[in-house]
């Protein structure tokens, strides 16, 4: 191609913009974006402006998305900390609710092979537990009806009987906070266990 002015995609020509018969004819701006084009159209363009506000454009657009993804993870972490708190209070009202879980109930300790008959226990609130059983086997190792989370603070045992014992024992030992071994004055008795 020869031309006494300059040369542009335009074509040639003397005046500052080249001619109009060259390889492009149409050079658009940003107002050009969101236009109709044909995947088979190779003579229309955008000029530099247009394609460098498309790149800053899509820029700002990923730092948008990295900033999104970073507050999606602080919510996440947030949400979670949320439920942490949630079934920790969920806990807390239960602790105070309390509630007595068993009345009358026989509970056998596969340990010994002994029932406690007549037996429950109760979650007051705050957390203390009261328990209660009648022993019908003589002295031997019963189970709680309930395990005590913590600790068994005290155990009272009664001999069940209308005239003095012989012996003058109703004593517990061995407690844990799921049995305790009672030595009774009789044959039978009842016991009472305070724990937490």
């Amino acid at each position: 191609m020869y031309s006494t002015g300059e040369i542009s995609a335009y074509n040639s020509g003397t005046g500052g913009t080249g001619g109009t018969s060259g390889l492009i004819s149409s050079v658009y701006g940003t107002a050009g974006f969101g236009g109709t084009y044909s995947n088979t159209d190779y003579t229309n363009t955008f000029n530099a402006y247009a394609i460098n506000s498309l790149y800053n454009s899509t820029t700002s657009n990923t730092n948008s998305i990295s900033t999104l993804n970073s507050t999606v993870n602080s919510l996440s972490s947030t949400v979670s900390t949320l439920n942490g708190n949630v079934s920790s209070l969920s806990s807390t009202v239960a602790s105070l609710t309390g509630g007595t879980t068993s009345f009358n109930s026989t509970y056998y300790y596969s340990s010994s092979g002994r029932y406690l008959y007549n037996a429950g226990y109760s979650i007051l609130p705050g957390g203390l537990i009261i328990q209660w059983g009648e022993m019908r086997n003589d002295d031997g190792t019963y189970g709680f009806p309930y395990t005590f989370p913590n600790k068994c603070l005290s155990i009272h045992i009664t001999t069940n009987r209308t005239s003095a014992g012989s012996n003058g024992t109703n004593h517990a030992g061995n407690v844990t906070n799921s049995s305790f071994y009672a030595v009774l004055d009789a044959s039978t008795g009842w016991m009472l266990a305070i724990g937490y």
